[in-house]
């Protein structure tokens, strides 16, 4: 009865100190992002068509969970579905805990997750580095995701994001 025991605990030690070492290789919160956006160029078309893609300039801020604080110019894609005057999108920037923090870390494109429903809270995965993410921090009711009756999404909804290092004050 004595190596059942034993061997249950080194099993039991084995198998917690794996968990622990994905826990610690898995993916965490690295900060906030926060991107002001211009206001679209008004075009003749927009007046006509239901919704229109449009790409509009961004000035965006990284305030990282250690306290660095990171300046981006950016280019947003998306789709006009109607009037919208939110002009502000915050995201939860999250990555791999092996990743060191480095200036200029969210420096790429990024694209919405296809895996995502067609909506304005889809995450965006990095684009070549698709270990970084951005989630969408606006408020949304519990279970309205997987609510087949929910409202179809409106305003602007963002496809794609580009973003390139202004300054950095790590």
């Amino acid at each position: 009865m004595r190596p059942l025991k034993a061997t249950l605990a080194v099993t039991a030690f084995w198998f917690g100190a794996l968990q622990m070492a994905s826990a610690q290789q898995g993916e965490i919160t690295l900060g906030i992002l926060t991107c002001d956006l211009e206001e679209p160029a008004k075009s003749s078309e927009a007046a006509t068509s239901g919704a229109e893609s449009r790409v509009r300039n961004a000035a965006c801020t990284f305030k990282g969970k250690a306290g660095n604080e990171e300046e981006y110019t950016g280019q947003v894609q998306g789709v006009s579905l109607s009037p919208d005057a939110r002009t502000t999108v915050i995201w939860v920037v999250k990555g791999d805990r092996a990743r060191p923090p480095a200036a200029g870390l969210l420096e790429q494109s990024y694209a919405a997750d296809p895996g995502s429903p067609a909506d304005s809270a889809a995450p965006m995965i990095g684009e070549p580095d698709s270990s970084l993410s951005l989630q969408s921090m606006s408020d949304k009711p519990a279970g309205s995701v997987s609510d087949p009756g929910k409202a179809p999404p409106k305003g602007y909804v963002i496809t794609g994001l580009r973003l390139k290092l202004k300054s950095t004050s790590a």
